[in-house]
């Protein structure tokens, strides 16, 4: 790697790093959350044949206390 890329590469490691807690907030109270993922599979393995999808949800609800950031029931 040259010089300029192990910089760049590091200043972007540092600033996600550095960054990332301020998405955590500090805020208390009740949340809301909501997820949705879909897969699929077609293989055939000596014989066995898979072959199907699906899709997946979740529904998160909860509540931060605020004295610490990441403490939530």
């Amino acid at each position: 790697m040259t010089v300029v890329r192990l910089l760049a590469a590091g200043t972007l490691l540092s600033a996600a790093l550095v960054s990332a807690p301020v998405f955590a907030g500090g805020d208390s109270g009740f949340y809301i959350g909501a997820g949705l993922g879909q897969g699929s599979l077609d293989e055939d393995f000596d014989g066995l044949s898979f072959d199907g999808d699906d899709t997946a949800y979740k529904l998160i609800a909860g509540y931060n206390f605020g004295i610490i950031p990441l403490v939530g029931v």
